[in-house]
């Protein structure tokens, strides 16, 4: 029993290794067992004797069948017979004991001068360490610690023991002279003393009582996956963080934190850049200038950004230079982006025999489909009833397939095309392998009191559409010195230029073009406008052959700082930041293109300026007493203002020509000028306290007071104040758990708002626009028009999130295990809404604080270190959040409301259903009619009492009425994850191999697939999607026959469980030895190959990705890591 709680208190769990003991029978080992498998043996052998066997659970041969024939021999005869037979080794040790190992595992040093060396090895406490490594360094040399902690291994003059085990302090001890080495493990506390983010400041994770989630890219596995952006690398790595998917080549996906918290405003989180709000584009942040990413995410660690984080806080820290010598890197990987999980249209011959099922299912009801169909090929069916198909379609035999696919409507084009046997498969056309590439060079060091980082970084893109490109040019400064012993000053600076001028292929054409379509004209040069000929389809790539664009981001955004210190602690910093955006979007439409030139081309011109500069003024204290108490206080004082200002004309009907396009915009006859200036500006004061006691307890408070111009002049103020506390149960006396390393209690309320709404929203508006009209002679004029559109509203003020989070830290089994458990509730009120008005008002909209909005949710965060050996590590981490949202109240009204008999009961707050937002209903709810399949053969009669026929779908009617109303509808389901999950595995193989893969599952969700109505009537003069449709002899519940019929012209939508497991990352690194680089000047080479999104797996969805649309991307790449 004390040898099973020894093991469980020193972490070693099944996976790692196996110790057994057994009752001592005899010093002669009598057995005999037949194709076994050596683990098998093995167990035998501990059961007839008093031997103990200590090996790698991972060792190769234990699973080998052997057979071993032994009758009162001794214990080295056995080990003989399995040594030949699974090619393990053996050294019996004293008291029994026999470790086990690869052949080879202890040769190194038994070819030189040898000796023994002994030794006990023990943690902090005095407790020996069961199952430590012992290595002689630079060998395969090795042995582990047995129950009592103690070792001994054969070892060469001068080696040095690499001794290590999970949860602490790896060591390298120099033998000398020692025949006995005694070891004392220290504690792995680098989790607890991680230095983490938090507004205006930093501290240490054990001293912090928020909830913040740390992501590093440096030396971790997300460093071998290259990303477009830094919110991609957070994707599945941080729990309750939803971050979009995106397929363009430039997008930036969307992101979310615990939740739908508005309705109107934005729910995003807050972007801060080395401590400085951000509000710039993603894609200027070049993810190989960062160092790390801090997510504040409960209301106390992101209070200190009031108004702004209501939303949660991704703070991203930038790289600075640490390393004496100059250091130069060098990152670039090239790759390509391949179609995943897409749903094509119908091909040339499934094309065919979809027309002909569609009229069949049209006509099923007035024209008999069998023995023959007037859409079945005449040249397949039965020869007697040839004529009387010739008769239906009022035909000769000479013009039999002319008449079967004018019967299908097929267009003149289309059946010319099919007698001469041409064909197109569009997709050749519009999608092709997007290549990508990505090289990133730096420059870092630090001398004395100097530090610098310099980096430049060019990227390019291209999505799986054709001529949708993206490319970036990304640099980055950042300096520090001490010029002075009290004075540390400072420069952030980041250039970006972003190139977005592609005009991709126009994939909305994609599904409507027929296979048997022409893509030029006559003179096979033209582009056709319409390939089918029928206006239903355009020529998809009309677009980017005749329109140029020039659309270019120019962002420079620097941040000067110094930090004074003063008497008594105090330290005074200032930052200045600015940021200066120039864009420019200049479009030419040619009169080449056959529309276009009936307004003799156009072009445009835009131009914005963007400036917006922050100041804070900020003063940290801290202060430790009688070696106790902590107190660490911050102060801000912050400043902001930012200003837009943005030109823009057009013109078109160009004379004589469009040539120039917009680079002379003088030349056409309808020009139209326009300007939209607009400046906001705010101010805030922040005061934080941070309390500990004895590093037990834990005490933080804050608020902070913000004042913002775009809210209503009644309500430019608002105070968002947070407490939290902490308490370290595993440091009280008398907590006695020994497998448990560290454990924390966190609790946590704070109240953040949200200003994110659009400019002068509490203003009165009148839209100001141009419309069409004629002189008095006729000739086309424009005038300027009025239109009321927004009414003010002088009390509009911030939505507020008042949030509760309860969180537990543990450390357990040596480290061996990390995790966190948290819950949380937020409710959100004043909800920003951009309200309809009736027109009686004269106004069409207003933004009102209305309604509230409530969240609450469970996440979960472990980490885990599985094995962990000098030649192998395997580490784990799983994450699960899920979140539950409901709408509380929408504008406060109610009605009354009185039972049958008239009497009343009580009020009631009416549903926008106009909206879809109910009361006590989640704001992503599914309200819509009940598909209860379809209607089958045979149910003629009941189908037809909704004006359908078998095919059709078939609606619930709840209350039994004949009718289907909004009294039949139900909540169905919802349109966002019920919870998600990501599990990852990294598997590290003798210091230069790395693998990892990652595990990613959104689940719960449904999603709506309306083309498996098939009710599309204009189906007939265009191309389809490749989904199943019920036929009789198919008939299916989920798809509808083909032009199908809604039951008494009701609309609805046909929803799908969007659950899915995806593969979402596989990750293969090699790190070349360092001897391998002796004569060169790297001193660092890594290699990576990298499949984003390598496999899905869908429960019920089947209409391509159920996360990123119809047509996602494999992304295969190779990269290369360089340092010298």
């Amino acid at each position: 029993m004390n040898t099973l709680k020894n093991l469980l208190r020193k972490g070693i769990t099944i996976g790692s290794f196996c110790l057994v003991s057994g009752t001592i029978l005899s010093a002669q080992i009598s057995l005999s067992m037949q194709n076994k498998s050596t683990r098998e043996v093995i167990r035998e052998i501990e059961k007839v004797s008093d031997y103990r066997f200590f090996y790698n659970d991972n060792l190769s041969g234990l699973n080998t069948r052997i057979s071993v024939s032994a009758q009162g021999e001794n214990i080295r005869d056995v080990l003989e017979q399995i040594k030949k037979q699974a090619q393990i080794t053996y050294i019996i040790k004293e008291n029994n004991q026999i470790v086990l190992s690869a052949p080879g595992y202890v040769s190194a040093s038994t070819q030189q001068n040898t000796r023994k060396i002994t030794g006990i090895i023990k943690d902090q406490s005095g407790e020996p360490v069961i199952g430590a490594n012992i290595v002689e360094k630079g060998t395969a040399n090795g042995t582990i610690t047995d129950i009592d902690g103690q070792y001994s291994l054969e070892v060469g003059s001068n080696s040095i023991l690499v001794v290590s085990y999970i949860g602490y302090i790896t060591q390298e001890i120099p033998v000398g002279k020692n025949s006995t080495l005694d070891v004392l493990l220290k504690e792995d506390t680098e989790t607890l003393d991680e230095v983490i983010v938090i507004g205006y400041g930093t501290t240490k994770r054990k001293d912090f009582t928020g909830s913040v989630s740390s992501v590093k890219l440096e030396n971790s596995p997300i460093a071998l996956s290259p990303n477009l952006n830094a919110l991609e690398s957070l994707k599945g790595n941080v729990s309750g963080l939803d971050i979009g998917a995106t397929n363009s080549a430039g997008g930036e996906p969307s992101m979310q934190m615990r939740g739908q918290k508005s309705i109107s405003g934005s729910n995003d989180p807050l972007i801060v850049v080395d401590g400085v709000i951000f509000m710039g584009s993603i894609n200027d942040i070049n993810p190989n200038d960062i160092e790390k990413l801090d997510i504040m995410k409960d209301a106390s660690s992101a209070a200190v950004y009031g108004s702004r984080a209501t939303n949660g806080v991704v703070a991203i820290t930038t790289k600075k230079g640490s390393s004496k010598k100059p250091v130069v890197n060098f990152n670039g990987s090239i790759g390509i982006a391949t179609a995943a999980n897409r749903v094509k249209p119908y091909d040339k011959d499934g094309f065919i025999k979809w027309r002909s099922d569609m009229f069949k299912s049209v006509y099923s009801a007035t024209v008999p489909q069998t023995p023959w169909s007037p859409f079945d090929d005449p040249r397949t069916i039965d020869s007697q009833y040839l004529d009387q198909w010739m008769a239906y379609h009022s035909t000769t035999p000479d013009n039999l397939v002319d008449a079967w696919l004018s019967g299908l409507r097929l267009t003149g084009l289309e059946i010319e095309n099919y007698k001469a046997g041409r064909s197109i498969d569009w997709e050749d056309y519009i999608f092709h392998n997007g290549p990508r590439q990505d090289y990133n060079i730096s420059l870092s060091g630090k001398k004395e009191d100097f530090s610098y980082y310099w980096s430049l970084g060019y990227m390019s893109n291209e999505s799986l559409v054709k001529g949708d490109e993206f490319s970036t040019i990304r640099s980055r400064v950042n300096l520090e010195g001490k010029p002075a012993r009290f004075l540390k000053v400072g420069l952030n600076a980041q250039f970006s230029y972003r190139d977005e001028s592609s005009v991709p292929a126009d994939v909305d054409q994609y599904t409507k073009l027929t296979p048997y379509s022409s893509f030029y004209e006559s003179d096979e040069e033209t582009l056709k406008l319409y390939p089918n000929d029928d206006n239903q389809a355009k020529h998809p790539l009309l677009n980017p052959t005749y329109r140029s664009r020039e659309q270019e981001y120019f962002t420079f955004f620097p941040k000067i700082y110094a930090t004074l210190d003063l008497p008594f602690g105090i330290t005074y910093t200032v930052n200045y930041t600015t940021r200066f955006v120039f864009y420019h979007n200049n479009i030419h439409d040619s009169s080449e293109h056959p529309e276009w030139k009936l307004f003799g081309g156009r072009a445009s011109r835009e131009n914005s300026l963007r400036r917006e500069w922050q100041v804070d003024n900020i003063i940290n204290w801290n202060k430790t007493f009688a070696q106790k108490h902590k107190v660490d206080v911050t102060l801000l004082a912050n400043a902001e203002k930012f200003r837009n200002d943005t030109e823009k004309m057009s013109n078109q009907n160009f004379t004589p020509n469009d040539i120039l396009g917009y680079h002379d915009m003088s030349i056409g006859n309808l020009p139209e000028i326009s300007s939209d200036d607009q400046i906001r500006t705010s101010n805030a004061l922040m005061a934080r306290v941070n309390y500990g006691f004895m590093n037990k307890y834990l005490l933080t408070l804050s608020v902070r007071r913000d004042g913002s111009s775009l809210f209503g002049y009644s309500n430019p103020y608002a105070t968002f104040p947070a407490a939290a506390l902490g308490w370290v149960i595993s440091e009280e006396k008398f907590f006695k758990v020994k497998f448990v390393d560290y454990l924390k209690l966190r609790a946590s309320w704070g109240i953040n708002g949200n200003r994110d709404i659009t400019n002068y929203a509490a203003l009165s508006k009148m839209l100001a626009e141009k419309s069409l009209n004629t002189d008095l002679n006729g000739n086309p004029i424009t005038i300027p028009t009025l239109e009321i559109n927004t009414m003010g509203n002088k009390k509009l003020k911030w939505e507020k999130t008042g949030a509760y989070n309860l969180a537990l830290d543990f450390r357990l089994f040596n480290g061996r295990l990390n995790g966190t458990v948290e819950t949380y509730y937020m409710s959100t009120t004043d909800v920003l809404v951009n309200r309809e008005l009736p027109t009686i008002t004269g106004y069409k909209r207003v933004y009102a604080n209305l309604g509230e909005i409530r969240n609450k949710g469970f996440e979960l965060s472990l980490s885990s270190t599985n094995m962990k050996q000098h030649n192998f590590e395997w580490t784990s981490n799983l994450i699960f959040s899920l979140n539950r949202n409901k709408i509380i109240t929408i504008t406060g009204e109610k009605y009354d409301v009185f039972d049958k008999d008239g009497n009343f009961v009580g009020q009631k707050e009416p549903d926008d259903k106009t909206n879809n937002w109910f009361i006590g209903q989640a704001k992503d709810v599914i309200w819509d009619y009940k598909i209860l399949g379809t209607w089958k053969i045979g149910q003629e009669e009941e189908a037809a009492k909704w004006n359908q026929a078998p095919g059709d779908f078939r609606l619930e009617d709840v209350n039994d009425d004949g009718l289907l109303t909004d009294e039949d509808k139900q909540f169905l389901g919802y349109k966002t994850p019920r919870f998600s999950w990501t599990l990852s595995n990294t598997f590290t193989l003798f210091n230069d191999f790395e693998f990892s893969f990652v595990l990613y599952s959104l689940w719960g969700h449904k999603g709506s697939y309306n083309l498996a109505k098939h009710a599309d009537h204009i189906e007939d003069r265009c191309n389809s999607r490749d989904i199943p449709y019920w036929t009789p002899e198919n008939q299916l519940d989920d798809f509808a026959r083909l032009r199908s019929a809604p039951a008494k012209g009701v609309n609805y939508s046909v929803w799908f469980d969007k659950s899915y497991i995806r593969l979402e990352n596989i990750a293969l690194g090699y790190k070349v030895p360092a001897k391998f680089l002796k004569k060169t000047p790297i001193s660092n080479l890594k290699l990576t190959l990298n499949v984003k999104n390598a496999a899905m797996w869908a429960k019920d969805w089947k209409f391509g990705d159920p996360e990123d649309g119809m047509r996602s991307q494999r992304i295969f790449t190779f990269g290369l890591n360089m340092t010298l």
